[in-house]
């Protein structure tokens, strides 16, 4: 999850829309074809600043990226 991310509509249904509408992002945008336009603070994303820090953290957190990339492995 970076400052700014499209995520095509195969990974909008592999993590699920509503869970990824629910993640703490501050600007969610539908593209075409279900993809998704997904930006986590509403300025460019500073490793130096705890709140941008704290927000990718929730949404890390809140999305559970790891158990699904686990799951696809085997």
């Amino acid at each position: 999850v970076w400052w700014i991310n499209v995520w095509d509509r195969v990974q909008v249904e592999t993590v699920g829309q509503s869970k990824i509408r629910a993640a703490p992002f501050a600007h969610v945008g539908e593209l075409a074809s279900g993809a998704l336009l997904l930006i986590a603070t509403d300025e460019p994303t500073d490793v130096a600043n705890r709140a941008h820090v704290d927000r990718l953290a929730s949404i890390l957190e809140h999305l559970d990226l790891r158990r699904l990339q686990e799951r696809a492995r085997y």
